[in-house]
């Protein structure tokens, strides 16, 4: 009995050290090398401005686009189309800004023979923050977003007015560490 129960343990050891032992190729002495994390530190910037407008809107206003280039400077273009779209890369810290200014047309001399002009329009920045190998290490989503309005062409001139400028707009910034605040025009 003594014989039966010492070769069951012996049988039992034996299984446990066939699941408990290593391999030749594990290394359990420490002197390994560790497996660095990930840079997750932001140095860059990479953005698209998008700008979208309704087509019809260009009988009616002059639509321009006031925004912050990768030097930090204020540039303004004529939105000629429906869409607009400038891309940038740039170091930390960045100012990402835009706005769709309206304007009157010089060339329309009374807005209240028009029953309804619609406005409709749409601007934004996408991207991400990238660190040192350019790998992306945050998002970058800032949106104004869609409506569209039917204005009264005998409150039109008024409200391009007092709307027309900034009508549609966002001002972010980013420091040299990555961190997104909010300011304005």
């Amino acid at each position: 009995m003594k014989t039966r129960r010492f070769l069951t343990a012996a049988v039992l050891m034996g299984v446990m050290a066939m699941f408990t032992s290593c391999s030749k190729s594990d290394d359990n002495s420490g002197g390994g090398s560790i497996p660095s994390a990930p840079d997750v530190t932001p140095v860059s910037a990479n953005y698209t401005y998008t700008a979208t407008i309704v087509p019809s809107m260009l009988d009616y206003v002059d639509v321009t686009v006031d925004y912050y280039d990768e030097s930090g400077k204020v540039k303004t273009e004529k939105i000629t189309d429906k869409e607009w779209k400038k891309s940038f890369t740039t170091k930390l810290p960045v100012t990402i800004a835009a706005r769709l200014n309206l304007s009157l047309k010089s060339d329309i001399e009374d807005y209240t023979k028009f029953d309804y002009i619609r406005i409709e329009s749409f601007i934004a920045a996408e991207g991400g923050l990238q660190n040192k190998a350019g790998g992306t290490v945050g998002g970058i989503i800032q949106k104004d977003g869609s409506n569209w309005l039917e204005i009264p062409g005998e409150n039109f001139e008024k409200f391009i007015t007092e709307l027309g400028s900034g009508y549609r707009k966002f001002f972010i910034e980013y420091d040299a560490a990555g961190k997104k605040t909010e300011g304005s025009w």
